[in-house]
């Protein structure tokens, strides 16, 4: 199909939620791109979409990578769109991690993309805090949205 496809180095697999009740955390992607680290926001989900590692069936997932325009949109204070869709993308993403809610014995992770010192998601600690890795340019933001320190940074193993 001429489509181009980056490499997978591992055995990682990611499911790329691009639910249409979210779509509004991730418009305009050029228009992002020209804003500074919004620019990293945009890359990795342009990178994933096209990645050997990604699955189409959230049942074969170890993660699922949520896009969000973060610093683009200013989702420490957002506008009612987006605050609208933050909150259908938590219950969405939730409801995929429910135990019990599918075939799989074990659940994929959530991937959160954080590109400032302050993770701006309003909500995301309350709502995906145990249940998220995140990949961040600042591992110890100054603060969180909620203002309170960050969480200590998980320790995972190496796949190889």
């Amino acid at each position: 199909d001429g489509a181009l496809t980056f490499p997978c180095e591992s055995d990682v697999r990611v499911y790329v939620d691009e639910d249409v009740s979210h779509s509004a955390l991730r418009e305009k992607p050029l228009w992002c791109a020209t804003r500074g680290l919004c620019f990293t926001e945009v890359w990795i989900h342009q990178y994933l979409r096209r990645s050997a590692c990604r699955v189409n069936d959230l049942a074969e997932a170890d993660f699922i990578y949520l896009p969000v325009y973060a610093a683009c949109y200013g989702m420490d204070n957002p506008e009612l769109e987006h605050a609208t869709a933050l909150e259908l993308m938590y219950g969405r993403a939730l409801s995929s991690l429910a135990p019990g809610g599918g075939a799989a014995a074990k659940s994929p992770q959530l991937l959160l993309v954080l590109t400032c010192e302050k993770w701006k998601m309003k909500g995301w600690e309350e709502a995906l805090r145990h249940r998220s890795v995140v990949a961040a340019v600042e591992a110890r933001p100054l603060q969180t949205h909620e203002g309170s320190p960050p969480p200590p940074p998980q320790q995972h193993a190496s796949a190889g």
